[in-house]
Protein backbone atom coordinates (compact mmCIF):
# COMPACT_ATOMS: atom_id res chain seq x y z
CA UNK A 1 0.00 0.00 0.00
CA UNK A 2 1.27 3.92 -0.54
CA UNK A 3 1.19 6.05 2.02
CA UNK A 4 1.49 9.69 0.45
CA UNK A 5 -0.58 9.15 -2.79
CA UNK A 6 -3.29 7.10 -4.30
CA UNK A 7 -4.17 6.48 -7.78
CA UNK A 8 -0.77 7.79 -9.26
CA UNK A 9 -1.92 11.17 -7.45
CA UNK A 10 -0.64 12.83 -4.82
CA UNK A 11 -2.43 13.33 -1.34
CA UNK A 12 -2.66 16.25 0.71
CA UNK A 13 -1.35 14.52 3.70
CA UNK A 14 2.45 15.56 2.12
CA UNK A 15 1.53 19.10 3.87
CA UNK A 16 2.38 18.61 7.12
CA UNK A 17 6.12 17.28 6.29
CA UNK A 18 6.53 20.28 4.32
CA UNK A 19 5.94 22.66 7.08
CA UNK A 20 8.14 20.08 9.62
CA UNK A 21 10.89 20.61 6.82
CA UNK A 22 10.79 24.09 6.69
CA UNK A 23 10.30 24.34 10.61
CA UNK A 24 14.00 22.47 10.58
CA UNK A 25 16.56 25.29 11.46
CA UNK A 26 14.72 26.42 14.46
CA UNK A 27 16.34 22.27 15.82
CA UNK A 28 19.57 23.61 14.08
CA UNK A 29 18.71 20.92 11.18
CA UNK A 30 19.02 22.06 7.61
CA UNK A 31 15.79 21.83 5.49
CA UNK A 32 18.02 20.36 2.79
CA UNK A 33 18.90 17.37 3.96
CA UNK A 34 14.83 16.85 3.76
CA UNK A 35 14.78 17.18 -0.05
CA UNK A 36 13.20 20.46 0.76
CA UNK A 37 13.49 21.68 -3.07
CA UNK A 38 11.86 18.87 -4.27
CA UNK A 39 8.98 18.33 -1.63
CA UNK A 40 8.03 22.02 -2.20
CA UNK A 41 8.05 21.28 -5.91
CA UNK A 42 5.09 19.24 -5.53
CA UNK A 43 1.57 19.94 -6.02
CA UNK A 44 -1.12 17.41 -4.20
CA UNK A 45 -3.74 16.23 -6.35
CA UNK A 46 -1.67 16.64 -9.32
CA UNK A 47 -0.91 13.27 -11.33
CA UNK A 48 2.77 11.46 -11.13
CA UNK A 49 3.81 9.07 -13.39
CA UNK A 50 6.91 7.74 -11.24
CA UNK A 51 4.65 7.19 -7.91
CA UNK A 52 7.66 4.91 -6.81
CA UNK A 53 9.77 8.19 -6.79
CA UNK A 54 7.58 10.24 -4.82
CA UNK A 55 6.69 7.30 -1.83
CA UNK A 56 10.26 7.05 -1.63
CA UNK A 57 11.09 11.05 -1.86
CA UNK A 58 8.51 11.89 0.84
CA UNK A 59 9.56 8.56 3.57
CA UNK A 60 13.08 8.78 3.29
CA UNK A 61 12.30 12.94 4.16
CA UNK A 62 10.48 11.79 7.08
CA UNK A 63 12.46 8.96 8.12
CA UNK A 64 15.44 11.31 8.31
CA UNK A 65 14.11 14.19 9.90
CA UNK A 66 11.99 12.37 12.60
CA UNK A 67 15.59 9.94 12.87
CA UNK A 68 17.45 13.11 13.38
CA UNK A 69 15.21 14.98 15.68
CA UNK A 70 14.70 11.39 18.01
CA UNK A 71 18.39 10.56 17.73
CA UNK A 72 20.65 12.97 16.35
CA UNK A 73 22.61 13.94 13.27
CA UNK A 74 26.03 12.15 15.11
CA UNK A 75 26.72 8.98 15.71
CA UNK A 76 27.53 9.70 19.57
CA UNK A 77 30.20 7.31 19.43
CA UNK A 78 32.39 9.51 17.54
CA UNK A 79 32.88 11.82 20.47
CA UNK A 80 31.70 9.73 23.25
CA UNK A 81 32.68 5.95 22.40
CA UNK A 82 30.91 4.58 25.43
CA UNK A 83 27.90 5.79 25.27
CA UNK A 84 25.10 3.02 25.17
CA UNK A 85 21.71 4.15 25.27
CA UNK A 86 19.54 2.63 22.65
CA UNK A 87 18.42 4.82 19.72
CA UNK A 88 14.65 4.89 18.82
CA UNK A 89 14.08 2.26 15.93
CA UNK A 90 13.45 2.89 12.01
CA UNK A 91 10.32 0.51 13.39
CA UNK A 92 9.07 2.77 15.91
CA UNK A 93 9.73 5.93 13.29
CA UNK A 94 7.66 4.23 10.84
CA UNK A 95 4.71 3.44 13.29
CA UNK A 96 4.63 6.80 14.29
CA UNK A 97 4.11 7.78 10.87
CA UNK A 98 1.33 5.01 10.38
CA UNK A 99 -0.20 6.66 13.35
CA UNK A 100 0.30 10.43 12.23
CA UNK A 101 -1.45 9.92 8.63
CA UNK A 102 -4.29 7.91 10.13
CA UNK A 103 -5.09 10.23 12.85
CA UNK A 104 -4.05 12.60 10.13
CA UNK A 105 -2.26 14.83 12.85
CA UNK A 106 1.76 13.81 11.58
CA UNK A 107 2.65 17.08 12.25
CA UNK A 108 1.99 16.98 16.24
CA UNK A 109 3.40 13.49 16.01
CA UNK A 110 6.56 14.41 14.64
CA UNK A 111 6.68 17.51 16.74
CA UNK A 112 6.18 15.54 20.23
CA UNK A 113 9.83 13.97 19.75
CA UNK A 114 11.55 16.29 22.14
CA UNK A 115 8.73 18.95 22.57
CA UNK A 116 8.12 16.82 26.07
CA UNK A 117 11.65 17.28 26.92
CA UNK A 118 12.01 20.91 28.96
CA UNK A 119 15.50 20.81 28.64
CA UNK A 120 15.50 20.82 25.08
CA UNK A 121 13.18 23.10 24.52
CA UNK A 122 15.02 25.39 26.74
CA UNK A 123 17.88 25.52 24.65
CA UNK A 124 15.61 25.38 21.32
CA UNK A 125 14.27 28.59 22.72
CA UNK A 126 17.60 30.15 23.50
CA UNK A 127 19.04 29.18 20.17
CA UNK A 128 16.04 30.28 18.27
CA UNK A 129 16.25 34.04 20.35
CA UNK A 130 19.93 34.26 19.84
CA UNK A 131 20.08 33.94 16.14
CA UNK A 132 24.00 34.51 15.55
CA UNK A 133 23.76 37.52 18.58
CA UNK A 134 25.48 37.66 21.87
CA UNK A 135 22.95 36.35 24.33
CA UNK A 136 21.66 39.12 26.07
CA UNK A 137 22.82 38.41 29.79
CA UNK A 138 26.19 38.53 28.12
CA UNK A 139 28.56 41.55 27.15
CA UNK A 140 27.55 43.86 24.94
CA UNK A 141 30.26 44.37 21.86
CA UNK A 142 29.96 48.14 22.09
CA UNK A 143 30.25 48.25 26.20
CA UNK A 144 34.08 49.19 27.40
CA UNK A 145 36.49 46.48 28.51
CA UNK A 146 36.30 46.48 32.08
CA UNK A 147 39.84 47.51 33.51
CA UNK A 148 42.12 45.44 35.85
CA UNK A 149 40.87 46.22 38.47
CA UNK A 150 39.28 44.19 41.41
CA UNK A 151 35.81 45.30 41.99
CA UNK A 152 33.80 44.12 44.88
CA UNK A 153 30.95 45.22 47.64
CA UNK A 154 31.12 48.33 49.35
CA UNK A 155 33.99 50.14 47.01
CA UNK A 156 33.27 53.22 44.65
CA UNK A 157 35.39 53.31 40.77
CA UNK A 158 33.85 54.56 37.71
CA UNK A 159 34.82 50.81 36.22
CA UNK A 160 31.57 49.57 38.54
CA UNK A 161 29.24 51.85 36.19
CA UNK A 162 30.63 49.65 33.35
CA UNK A 163 29.96 46.35 35.08
CA UNK A 164 26.40 47.74 35.70
CA UNK A 165 26.08 48.20 31.94
CA UNK A 166 27.47 44.80 30.76
CA UNK A 167 25.30 42.92 33.15
CA UNK A 168 22.28 45.05 33.04
CA UNK A 169 21.92 46.05 36.58
CA UNK A 170 21.03 49.90 36.84
CA UNK A 171 21.65 52.02 40.10
CA UNK A 172 19.36 51.98 42.51
CA UNK A 173 19.94 54.85 44.23
CA UNK A 174 21.33 57.26 40.76
CA UNK A 175 24.89 56.37 42.00
CA UNK A 176 26.40 54.00 39.23
CA UNK A 177 29.75 53.76 40.27
CA UNK A 178 29.25 52.57 43.52
CA UNK A 179 29.11 48.73 44.11
CA UNK A 180 25.75 47.90 46.22
CA UNK A 181 24.43 44.63 47.47
CA UNK A 182 22.03 44.22 44.46
CA UNK A 183 25.02 44.44 42.04
CA UNK A 184 27.37 41.74 44.50
CA UNK A 185 23.53 39.46 43.78
CA UNK A 186 23.76 40.29 39.88
CA UNK A 187 27.36 39.38 39.88
CA UNK A 188 26.85 36.55 42.00
CA UNK A 189 24.30 35.06 39.86
CA UNK A 190 26.52 35.59 36.74
CA UNK A 191 29.37 33.50 38.01
CA UNK A 192 27.12 30.29 38.95
CA UNK A 193 25.18 30.76 35.39
CA UNK A 194 28.89 30.32 34.02
CA UNK A 195 30.71 27.69 36.19
CA UNK A 196 32.98 30.20 38.17
CA UNK A 197 33.39 30.54 42.01
CA UNK A 198 30.37 32.07 43.27
CA UNK A 199 31.82 35.41 45.62
CA UNK A 200 30.39 38.11 43.99
CA UNK A 201 33.93 39.39 43.30
CA UNK A 202 34.88 40.87 40.21
CA UNK A 203 38.19 39.61 38.90
CA UNK A 204 40.39 37.46 37.17
CA UNK A 205 37.97 34.79 35.37
CA UNK A 206 35.07 36.70 35.91
CA UNK A 207 36.36 39.89 34.24
CA UNK A 208 37.89 37.78 31.72
CA UNK A 209 34.42 36.43 30.56
CA UNK A 210 32.65 39.57 31.06
CA UNK A 211 34.76 41.07 28.71
CA UNK A 212 34.41 38.62 25.94
CA UNK A 213 36.96 36.27 26.55
CA UNK A 214 35.52 32.69 26.54
CA UNK A 215 38.65 30.74 26.34
CA UNK A 216 39.01 31.61 30.36
CA UNK A 217 36.25 30.17 31.82
CA UNK A 218 33.10 28.42 31.08
CA UNK A 219 32.20 30.85 27.78
CA UNK A 220 28.77 32.36 26.86
CA UNK A 221 26.16 30.10 25.34
CA UNK A 222 26.94 30.55 21.81
CA UNK A 223 24.73 29.37 18.99
CA UNK A 224 27.06 26.98 18.27
CA UNK A 225 27.26 25.59 21.48
CA UNK A 226 23.54 25.81 22.03
CA UNK A 227 23.76 23.58 18.39
CA UNK A 228 26.03 20.64 20.04
CA UNK A 229 24.44 20.60 23.48
CA UNK A 230 20.68 20.10 21.51
CA UNK A 231 22.56 17.29 19.55
CA UNK A 232 23.71 16.22 22.87
CA UNK A 233 19.90 15.81 24.33
CA UNK A 234 18.87 13.97 21.51
CA UNK A 235 20.92 11.26 22.43
CA UNK A 236 19.44 10.72 25.17
CA UNK A 237 16.41 8.40 25.91
CA UNK A 238 12.66 9.66 24.84
CA UNK A 239 11.06 8.12 28.45
CA UNK A 240 14.53 8.59 31.20
CA UNK A 241 12.42 6.62 34.03
CA UNK A 242 10.21 8.62 36.59
CA UNK A 243 13.19 8.61 38.99
CA UNK A 244 16.62 8.89 37.56
CA UNK A 245 20.30 9.89 38.44
CA UNK A 246 22.24 12.35 36.49
CA UNK A 247 25.71 13.17 36.33
CA UNK A 248 26.69 15.99 33.86
CA UNK A 249 30.43 15.54 34.47
CA UNK A 250 31.53 19.14 33.44
CA UNK A 251 28.94 20.81 35.80
CA UNK A 252 30.69 18.54 38.58
CA UNK A 253 27.48 17.69 39.92
CA UNK A 254 25.28 14.74 40.88
CA UNK A 255 21.38 14.99 40.67
CA UNK A 256 18.64 12.85 41.11
CA UNK A 257 14.65 13.53 40.09
CA UNK A 258 11.41 12.49 40.66
CA UNK A 259 9.41 13.48 37.87
CA UNK A 260 10.27 16.67 36.95
CA UNK A 261 11.29 17.72 40.63
CA UNK A 262 14.75 17.76 41.55
CA UNK A 263 14.72 15.68 44.43
CA UNK A 264 18.70 15.64 45.40
CA UNK A 265 22.18 17.72 44.30
CA UNK A 266 25.96 17.11 45.26
CA UNK A 267 28.84 18.98 44.14
CA UNK A 268 31.23 16.30 42.53
CA UNK A 269 34.77 14.90 41.76
CA UNK A 270 35.60 13.57 38.40
CA UNK A 271 37.82 12.41 36.08
CA UNK A 272 41.28 13.90 35.09
CA UNK A 273 41.48 14.88 31.77
CA UNK A 274 44.14 12.19 31.34
CA UNK A 275 41.38 9.86 33.24
CA UNK A 276 37.85 10.79 32.23
CA UNK A 277 34.53 9.99 33.32
CA UNK A 278 32.95 8.22 30.22
CA UNK A 279 29.87 8.91 29.71
CA UNK A 280 27.11 6.15 29.27
CA UNK A 281 23.71 5.05 31.24
CA UNK A 282 23.31 2.10 33.22
CA UNK A 283 20.98 1.43 36.28
CA UNK A 284 22.29 2.14 39.91
CA UNK A 285 21.75 -2.01 41.49
CA UNK A 286 23.97 -1.55 45.23
CA UNK A 287 24.92 0.07 47.49
CA UNK A 288 28.38 -0.69 49.48
CA UNK A 289 28.39 0.16 53.46
CA UNK A 290 31.88 0.75 54.64
CA UNK A 291 33.50 -0.35 51.48
CA UNK A 292 36.98 -2.17 50.90
CA UNK A 293 39.00 -0.64 48.22
CA UNK A 294 41.22 -2.68 45.84
CA UNK A 295 43.49 -0.92 44.50
CA UNK A 296 42.95 -1.05 40.11
CA UNK A 297 45.79 -2.15 38.09
CA UNK A 298 46.25 1.14 37.06
CA UNK A 299 46.48 3.03 39.48
CA UNK A 300 48.53 0.63 41.28
CA UNK A 301 51.39 0.86 38.11
CA UNK A 302 50.83 4.66 38.00
CA UNK A 303 50.64 5.57 41.66
CA UNK A 304 51.18 3.05 44.29
CA UNK A 305 54.32 0.35 43.06
CA UNK A 306 56.93 3.11 43.61
CA UNK A 307 55.76 3.76 47.02
CA UNK A 308 55.60 0.36 48.02
CA UNK A 309 58.90 -0.48 46.91
CA UNK A 310 60.45 1.92 48.80
CA UNK A 311 58.84 2.00 52.01
CA UNK A 312 55.81 -0.76 52.37
CA UNK A 313 55.50 -0.47 56.16
CA UNK A 314 53.47 2.88 55.40
CA UNK A 315 51.18 0.79 54.04
CA UNK A 316 50.67 -1.52 57.07
CA UNK A 317 48.07 0.75 58.77
CA UNK A 318 44.87 0.82 56.60
CA UNK A 319 45.73 -1.46 53.40
CA UNK A 320 46.33 -5.91 53.28
CA UNK A 321 48.52 -7.62 50.14
CA UNK A 322 46.47 -10.13 48.85
CA UNK A 323 46.80 -13.15 46.55
CA UNK A 324 44.58 -16.89 46.51
CA UNK A 325 42.62 -15.97 49.13
CA UNK A 326 45.94 -14.99 51.53
CA UNK A 327 45.85 -12.28 53.29
CA UNK A 328 49.35 -10.34 54.83
CA UNK A 329 50.87 -7.13 55.82
CA UNK A 330 52.26 -5.28 52.17
CA UNK A 331 55.53 -4.89 54.46
CA UNK A 332 55.80 -8.66 54.14
CA UNK A 333 55.96 -8.41 50.45
CA UNK A 334 58.99 -8.21 48.01
CA UNK A 335 57.60 -5.61 45.74
CA UNK A 336 60.44 -5.37 43.42
CA UNK A 337 60.29 -9.47 43.17
CA UNK A 338 58.57 -10.82 39.78
CA UNK A 339 56.33 -12.83 42.01
CA UNK A 340 54.81 -9.33 43.51
CA UNK A 341 52.52 -8.65 40.17
CA UNK A 342 50.82 -11.47 41.76
CA UNK A 343 49.33 -9.54 44.98
CA UNK A 344 45.99 -7.21 44.67
CA UNK A 345 46.17 -4.69 47.64
CA UNK A 346 43.17 -4.08 49.31
CA UNK A 347 42.28 -0.94 51.55
CA UNK A 348 40.22 -1.75 54.81
CA UNK A 349 37.70 -0.20 55.37
CA UNK A 350 37.43 3.35 57.51
CA UNK A 351 37.65 6.54 57.92
CA UNK A 352 41.43 6.80 55.59
CA UNK A 353 39.51 4.66 52.76
CA UNK A 354 39.75 5.69 49.22
CA UNK A 355 36.25 5.58 48.78
CA UNK A 356 35.13 6.88 51.99
CA UNK A 357 32.34 5.26 53.57
CA UNK A 358 30.12 4.17 51.09
CA UNK A 359 29.56 3.27 47.17
CA UNK A 360 27.04 3.18 44.65
CA UNK A 361 27.31 0.71 42.64
CA UNK A 362 25.64 0.31 38.99
CA UNK A 363 28.17 -2.39 37.37
CA UNK A 364 29.22 -1.84 33.72
CA UNK A 365 32.45 -2.66 32.09
CA UNK A 366 33.99 0.80 32.62
CA UNK A 367 34.75 -0.16 36.65
CA UNK A 368 32.87 3.43 37.79
CA UNK A 369 30.91 4.49 40.23
CA UNK A 370 29.89 6.82 42.41
CA UNK A 371 31.27 6.70 46.00
CA UNK A 372 32.24 9.05 49.20
CA UNK A 373 35.80 10.05 50.12
CA UNK A 374 37.90 11.61 53.13
CA UNK A 375 38.91 14.38 50.73
CA UNK A 376 36.31 16.80 51.19
CA UNK A 377 38.39 20.08 51.47
CA UNK A 378 38.44 19.20 47.00
CA UNK A 379 34.42 20.34 47.02
CA UNK A 380 35.47 23.60 47.99
CA UNK A 381 37.83 24.01 44.57
CA UNK A 382 36.11 25.28 41.26
CA UNK A 383 37.77 22.70 38.64
CA UNK A 384 36.69 19.56 40.31
CA UNK A 385 38.44 16.96 37.41
CA UNK A 386 39.99 15.52 39.82
CA UNK A 387 39.63 11.62 40.71
CA UNK A 388 40.91 8.41 38.58
CA UNK A 389 37.19 8.36 36.55
CA UNK A 390 34.73 7.21 39.57
CA UNK A 391 32.19 10.22 40.67
CA UNK A 392 32.98 11.23 44.36
CA UNK A 393 29.84 12.61 46.14
CA UNK A 394 29.78 15.73 48.78
CA UNK A 395 26.75 14.55 50.39
CA UNK A 396 26.69 10.52 49.99
CA UNK A 397 24.92 9.76 52.85
CA UNK A 398 21.93 11.95 51.86
CA UNK A 399 21.66 9.79 48.84
CA UNK A 400 22.11 6.47 50.70
CA UNK A 401 19.02 7.49 52.71
CA UNK A 402 16.91 8.56 49.66
CA UNK A 403 17.65 5.35 47.24
CA UNK A 404 16.75 3.46 50.66
CA UNK A 405 13.87 5.27 51.81
CA UNK A 406 10.48 3.30 51.97
CA UNK A 407 12.73 0.22 53.39
CA UNK A 408 13.53 -0.91 56.99
CA UNK A 409 17.13 1.02 56.17
CA UNK A 410 16.76 3.77 58.56
CA UNK A 411 18.72 7.35 58.57
CA UNK A 412 20.31 5.79 62.04
CA UNK A 413 20.86 2.38 60.68
CA UNK A 414 22.63 3.58 57.54
CA UNK A 415 25.06 5.59 59.66
CA UNK A 416 25.64 2.61 61.75
CA UNK A 417 26.36 0.70 58.53
CA UNK A 418 28.84 3.25 57.27
CA UNK A 419 30.80 3.47 60.35
CA UNK A 420 31.82 -0.61 60.74
CA UNK A 421 34.87 -2.25 60.42
CA UNK A 422 33.23 -5.07 58.05
CA UNK A 423 31.79 -4.01 54.34
CA UNK A 424 27.86 -4.45 53.93
CA UNK A 425 26.23 -4.68 50.41
CA UNK A 426 22.75 -3.60 50.08
CA UNK A 427 20.78 -4.16 47.13
CA UNK A 428 18.91 -0.52 46.23
CA UNK A 429 14.71 -1.47 46.00
CA UNK A 430 14.33 -0.12 42.60
CA UNK A 431 16.85 -0.23 39.84
CA UNK A 432 17.14 3.75 39.57
CA UNK A 433 18.58 4.62 35.76
CA UNK A 434 21.34 6.68 36.21
CA UNK A 435 22.95 8.84 32.94
CA UNK A 436 26.42 10.12 33.52
CA UNK A 437 26.56 13.07 30.58
CA UNK A 438 28.53 15.55 28.96
CA UNK A 439 27.10 18.55 28.63
CA UNK A 440 28.23 22.18 28.55
CA UNK A 441 25.15 23.91 28.23
CA UNK A 442 21.92 23.11 29.99
CA UNK A 443 19.18 24.27 31.37
CA UNK A 444 18.20 24.10 35.08
CA UNK A 445 14.29 23.19 36.49
CA UNK A 446 13.51 27.10 35.97
CA UNK A 447 14.47 27.18 32.68
CA UNK A 448 17.87 28.97 33.08
CA UNK A 449 20.68 28.29 30.84
CA UNK A 450 23.32 27.46 32.33
CA UNK A 451 27.27 26.80 31.07
CA UNK A 452 30.04 25.04 32.08
CA UNK A 453 34.30 24.50 31.26
CA UNK A 454 34.38 22.03 28.38
CA UNK A 455 36.89 20.06 30.74
CA UNK A 456 37.80 17.23 27.88
CA UNK A 457 38.04 19.44 24.89
CA UNK A 458 34.72 17.39 23.45
CA UNK A 459 32.97 20.72 22.16
CA UNK A 460 35.22 21.62 19.08
CA UNK A 461 35.02 17.86 18.01
CA UNK A 462 31.50 17.83 18.02
CA UNK A 463 30.96 20.82 16.63
CA UNK A 464 33.25 19.39 13.72
CA UNK A 465 31.58 16.36 13.39
CA UNK A 466 28.06 18.30 12.90
CA UNK A 467 28.57 20.70 11.07
CA UNK A 468 30.16 18.40 8.12
CA UNK A 469 26.90 16.00 8.85
CA UNK A 470 25.27 19.18 7.61
CA UNK A 471 26.92 19.24 4.08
Amino acid sequence: PTIWTQENKLLDNFEPLKRLIADAPQDALPPARYHDALINSLKAGEQYDDIIAAELLLSDAYLSLAGDLANGLVNPRKTQPEWNAEKVSDEALGEMLAQGIVSGDLETAVRTINNGNPRYLALKSQYNALNGAPVAAEPAASTQPLPKVTLKQGMSHEAVAILREKLGAPATDGDSTYFDGALAEAVTAYQQSHGLKADGIVSGKTRNLLNGNKASSGGNASADRLMINMERLRWMPQDMGESYVLVNIPSYYVKMYRGSEEIYASKAVVGQRDRQTPAFTDKLRHIVMSPTWTVPPTIMKKDKINKLRSNPGAFDGSFEAVVGGRVVRPSAVDWSAPGATGYRLRQKPGARNALGRVKFLFPNKHAIYLHDTPSKSLFGRNDRALSSGCVRLQKPEEFANILLKNTNWSSERIKKAMNQEKEQWVNTPEQTPIYLVYWTTWSDPDGKIQTANDIYGKDSALLQQYKKALN
